[in-house]
């Protein structure tokens, strides 16, 4: 049993220092990121984002820190843009700053 335990939080600590190092990497200039609600330690804003009606939090968000949103659930960075205007300026007028596609292994490879 205390085996199991000591597993369990070897592979949850080696996890999140995998995720802390990724999102290090992906900002090396520790740029400051959008305002948003505060996350927890471990989980950041799961308990935060909405199961159903998710415009209605996004909209009391947008209230709160602006047009820009950021959230953190589970190691990922999530921005939502709340209006119109943020989302084409960033999407169109600056996608060849911004636009990049994950890497899909299992499509190029096969």
């Amino acid at each position: 049993m205390l085996a199991l335990c000591v597993t369990c939080i070897w592979v949850f600590l080696y996890l999140r220092v995998r995720n802390w190092r990724s999102a290090r990497l992906s900002n090396p200039k520790r740029l400051p990121l959008p305002p948003g609600p505060r996350p927890t330690l471990w989980i950041g804003n799961l308990r935060d984002m909405p199961s159903c009606y998710t415009w209605l939090q996004y909209e009391a968000w947008a209230k709160q820190y602006g047009d820009v949103v950021h959230v953190e659930v589970l190691g990922k960075h999530i921005l939502i843009l709340n209006s119109l205007e943020t989302a084409v300026e960033l999407c169109e007028k600056r996608s060849h700053i911004y636009s990049d596609r994950p890497r899909m292994p299992m499509l190029k490879e096969l």
